[in-house]
């Protein structure tokens, strides 16, 4: 009976045994589903403390960096805004110093332009002056017996008028003969032959030999020596001097020179230099020569100053 009571209380205890263990492992695995749960809500719970701080944190870092950006941005339009500003400094300092030169070169275009356009009617009046000088040339050149007396007066007043404000021009027109000679250079070489013959005529007169007789010998003497050419004794060598010089100045006359022949002529005596002075032939001479040389000096004075411009 009382191993039966001992095997009851063994198995009692065995059960009580097995019962406690199942409570304990009953107890245990409610414990640990309470600790995943307390474990789990604590770490959902950690999870959102971590989620809000991550989001305070980087609403913090958010603003931070916004604050930077803002700073940083601001501090750039400030630089930028200075360096647009010394740039547009430098801009309108460059852009001024090339308006200046762009100004400089206008005016010296300018300059060039109106010195160009002052050669040109400097070169203009010039060429004019060279026609007109040209056409007076032409006129007291020409091939007629008789000059246009006119027509030269037209243009010797051309002139005047035109260049009176030139000194060398003016200088000259001043001093041109107040009266034109009629005869050209080929009137005048026609008229030659009738002022030597009077000349040669008393060619041989002096005021110690002026008898009739005299007159006789020298008609005599200056007809034999028209007859049989020139007369070439110089007086140097014992011959008449109013002979050679007639005789010089027809050949002057011949080859067209009519200021050789009025230098010979000049060099006249006694009654041949009368009989010259009693003709008008000397004195038409020197007048055309001097207008032909005043024309020549106006042609010249007009090419160099064209050549010039």
């Amino acid at each position: 009976m009382r191993l039966v009571v001992e095997a009851q209380k063994s198995e009692h205890a065995r059960l009580l045994e097995e019962k406690l263990k199942s409570q304990r492992e009953q107890l245990r695995l409610e414990y640990e589903k309470v600790q995943q749960v307390q474990l789990d809500e604590a770490v959902a719970k950690a999870r959102d403390e971590c989620a809000k701080q991550s989001e305070r944190q980087l609403a913090m870092l958010k603003e931070k960096l916004d604050d930077a950006r803002d700073k940083k941005l601001a501090d750039l339009n400030t630089h930028w805004q200075d360096e647009v500003k010394l740039r547009e400094s430098m801009v309108e300092a460059e852009y001024q110093r090339y308006l200046e030169r762009s100004n400089k070169l206008v005016e010296s275009i300018g300059d060039h332009i109106s010195a160009q356009n002052s050669r040109y009617l400097k070169s203009k009046d010039h060429q004019h002056l060279f026609l007109l000088a040209a056409s007076l040339h032409t006129e007291l050149h020409t091939d007629r017996s008789t000059l246009d007396v006119d027509r030269i007066e037209s243009l010797v007043g051309q002139i005047s008028q035109k260049f009176g404000n030139d000194k060398f021009v003016k200088s000259i027109t001043k001093a041109l003969p107040s009266s034109i000679p009629t005869s050209s250079e080929a009137g005048l070489r026609s008229k030659f032959d009738s002022v030597n013959k009077k000349c040669r005529r008393v060619a041989l007169l002096t005021p110690d030999h002026s008898s009739f007789g005299s007159f006789v010998l020298s008609y005599i003497m200056s007809t034999f020596s028209m007859s049989s050419g020139s007369y070439t004794v110089t007086p140097e060598e014992g011959g008449s001097a109013n002979m050679f010089y007639l005789s010089q100045a027809a050949n002057e006359i011949k080859n067209n020179n009519l200021d050789g022949a009025a230098r010979y002529l000049n060099q006249l005596q006694s009654y041949s230099r009368n009989e010259l002075k009693r003709s008008s032939w000397m004195e038409e001479v020197r007048t055309l020569l001097e207008l032909q040389q005043s024309v020549k000096m106006l042609l010249d004075y007009a090419k160099m100053n064209i050549n010039a411009i």
